[in-house]
């Protein structure tokens, strides 16, 4: 959870591994589309072992999720149990666990990385499992960071953004830099929050591609509301969202709310591309689509 794990710091000093940002393409959808047939594994890829669940077939962009810093894919609370089921006829749905987290084993020694790198092991991990683009992130609290970090990466195979409370690049800043990542034994990530703020702060800006952000409505200071509107401003094609009564898990407490924000991502990547194709609808034109399922325009 963000309240208790963000706070937390490590004093031992580490070497940083971490990408440099590539100069994305236009999103180009790729023309060959992944196969139907369900995947739920664990796959070597990017000198780590990481556990993937893929099924259903892909309608416009393969949804990913991406969970928090001390979550699995499968958490009851911080993971995404409560979401999956609802859209799993929409389109090809994909979950995983980062090492050490879930069903994923370990990593073989502690290492201090950024975003960045898991964005590249998240990366290789598709890849190896034959999953193709391109893709709606769906990042919740630190799974944020991720999701931007691989925008920032792979922007020609990024379709849309979900941000679920996401924690924002400088947060290291009030925080601690050194953020751990739960793991089943002793070795671990440890999250450079000092070179994630110098790597991501203020990019990636998607280009137009739609982007939603949902903040929680409870335990919020007016520090973190400033930060989730700069979030929302990552993109000229967005909507920002207050889930009222919701704690920092809102895929849990606001299930149907996320779901909504999906669908809504998916049906404006489907869209043609023109004037009004790959829009999201204005969140004051279109309030009562939100309150219907307990969201509100930010």
């Amino acid at each position: 959870m963000r309240r208790r794990l963000m706070g937390l710091a490590i004093a031992a000093t580490l070497g940083v591994v971490a990408l440099a940002p590539a100069t994305a393409a236009p999103l180009r959808p790729e023309a060959a589309q992944p196969t139907s047939a369900s995947v739920s594994r664990v796959i070597w890829a990017a000198g780590v072992q990481q556990y993937l669940q893929c099924r259903g077939s892909k309608s416009g962009a393969t949804v990913v999720f991406i969970a928090g810093l001390d979550s699995s894919s499968s958490n009851p609370k911080s993971g995404w149990l409560d979401v999956t089921p609802r859209i799993a006829g929409a389109t090809r749905i994909c979950r995983y666990d980062r090492p050490g987290l879930g069903r994923s084993p370990r990593r073989g020694s502690t290492v201090t990385l950024t975003p960045l790198q898991h964005a590249h092991e998240l990366d290789a991990l598709l890849r190896a499992a034959g999953e193709t683009g391109p893709y709606l992130l769906v990042g919740h609290s630190y799974g944020g960071l991720v999701a931007r970090a691989f925008a920032l990466r792979y922007l020609a195979r990024t379709a849309g953004v979900l941000l679920v409370d996401s924690a924002w690049a400088g947060q290291g800043e009030s925080d601690g830099y050194r953020w751990p990542e739960p793991d089943k034994g002793a070795n671990r990530a440890i999250i450079d929050m000092q070179r994630t703020s110098e790597l991501l702060g203020g990019r990636p800006h998607l280009n137009g591609r739609p982007l939603i952000v949902i903040t929680a409505g409870i335990d919020n200071t007016a520090s973190w509301m400033s930060h989730q509107i700069s979030m929302s401003h990552l993109s000229s094609n967005s909507v920002h969202l207050v889930a009222p009564g919701s704690a920092h898990e809102v895929q849990h407490y606001r299930p149907a709310l996320v779901e909504r924000a999906i669908r809504d991502l998916l049906s404006a990547i489907r869209s043609p591309v023109g004037s009004s194709g790959h829009r999201l609808r204005s969140c004051a034109s279109h309030s009562a689509h939100w309150t219907a399922v307990r969201g509100t325009c930010a």
